[in-house]
C-alpha cells in the first residue's frame, strides 16, 4: 500500500508552480532552479521529482533524517512523465534487490544508459552507522528508511536553508505521523538544528544526532555513545527496551502515530512490469544520444 503523502510530496504545489514560472521571491525558487542551471534539463519532463523518502516508511524500525537529497543528472530517476505506480515503487522499493533491474544495487544507482554509478558514499556511511546499532548487516529500505527535511534535489545543499522552513513545515510532521520507527537518527547540523528548534513536543520516538557523513567530525556511533547506550538502542529496536529519558525524543503537536494513514489508490507494479519499464527507458535514452 502506498501512503498518499508520497504523492503529496512528489507533486508538491510549490515545485509544480515554480517549474512553470520562476519566482525569485519564493523560498523554494533557488533549489528548484538548481536543476535548470546545473542539470541536463531540456523540458519540464526532465525535472527530477522531489524525493519523499526511500524505503518502507510505515514499517521500517529506524528513520534516518538529513537535510536534502543529492542530485545526479545521470540517474534513472522519476520525472513528471512517469506513471504513479512506478514513482511509488521507486521510492518504496528503491533498495530492493532485483538484480540488473534494481533501482539501486549495493548502493549503486541505475543510470539512464543502464550502467551503474559508484557506490553512493552517503548511503554507504548511513548503512555502516545503522549496522553499528543493529550489531548485524542492515538492509536499506527495510531495516531503515531514509528521508530529508527538504525534498527537492540539489548538490552541496544549494538552496536548502531558504527552502527549509517551507518544505519541512509542510511535510515533516506528516512524515512523523506515518513512520513506524522505534528510533530516529538525525544526520548533520542543518537537520539537527531544525529538529531541535521546531519539533519539541513529544511523540515517543527516541532520537539521536550524528554528524553528517560529509562532516570532518568523528562519524561512528561509538564515537558519540557508550556501549551501554548502543545496547539500549539495540534492545529498543528488538522490542525489549523501554524509552530512556536520556535520549531526546521529538514530535509535532497533536501527533497520533499511524492512527489515520491515508493510502493512495495505486497498485505497485510487478517485477516484470518494472523490468519492461526500465528497458524502455534505457532504450529511449540511448536512442536520443544517436
Amino acid at each position: 500500500m502506498v501512503p498518499r503523502l508520497l504523492f503529496d510530496i512528489v507533486k508538491c504545489s510549490n515545485f509544480c508552480e515554480l517549474l512553470m514560472e520562476s519566482d525569485t521571491s519564493h523560498p523554494c525558487d533557488d533549489i528548484i532552479n538548481f536543476q535548470r542551471i546545473c542539470g541536463n534539463v531540456k523540458s519540464l519532463c526532465d525535472f527530477q521529482l522531489p524525493e519523499p523518502w526511500n524505503g518502507d516508511i510505515v514499517n521500517a524500525p529506524i528513520l534516518v533524517i538529513s537535510s536534502n537529497p543529492a542530485y545526479s543528472s545521470c540517474e534513472l530517476y522519476p520525472t513528471l512523465d512517469w506513471p504513479d505506480p512506478m514513482i511509488a515503487d521507486f521510492f518504496i522499493n528503491r533498495f530492493k534487490d532485483r538484480g540488473r533491474y534494481s533501482w539501486v544495487l549495493n548502493n549503486r544507482v541505475l543510470n539512464k544508459d543502464g550502467s551503474r554509478s559508484n557506490p553512493v558514499r552517503y548511503w554507504s556511511s548511513i548503512q555502516r552507522r545503522v549496522e553499528e546499532i543493529l550489531g548485524r548487516p542492515a538492509k536499506p529500505g527495510i531495516d531503515y528508511c531514509l528521508t530529508e527535511l527538504v525534498h527537492c534535489k540539489s548538490s552541496n545543499e544549494k538552496g536548502v536553508k531558504k527552502a527549509l522552513p517551507v518544505c519541512a513545515g509542510n511535510f515533516c510532521c506528516d512524515i512523523l505521523r506515518i513512520t513506524g520507527a522505534k528510533l530516529i537518527i538525525v544526520f548533520g547540523s542543518i537537520a539537527k538544528n531544525y529538529i531541535k528548534a521546531n519539533c519539541s513536543s513529544q511523540n515517543g520516538i527516541p532520537t539521536i544526532y550524528l554528524p553528517h557523513p560529509n562532516s570532518r567530525k568523528k562519524k561512528k556511533v561509538s564515537d558519540h555513545f557508550s556501549k551501554e547506550e548502543i545496547e539500549n538502542f539495540r534492545e529498543l529496536l528488538n522490542g525489549k527496551g523501554q524509552y530512556k529519558n536520556k535520549f531526546q525524543n521529538m514530535g509535532c503537536p497533536d501527533v497520533n502515530l499511524q492512527s489515520n494513514i491515508k493510502y493512495a489508490n495505486v497498485k505497485l507494479p510487478t517485477d516484470e512490469e518494472i523490468k519492461i519499464f526500465i528497458e524502455e527507458k534505457i532504450k529511449e535514452y540511448t536512442e536520443c544520444l544517436r
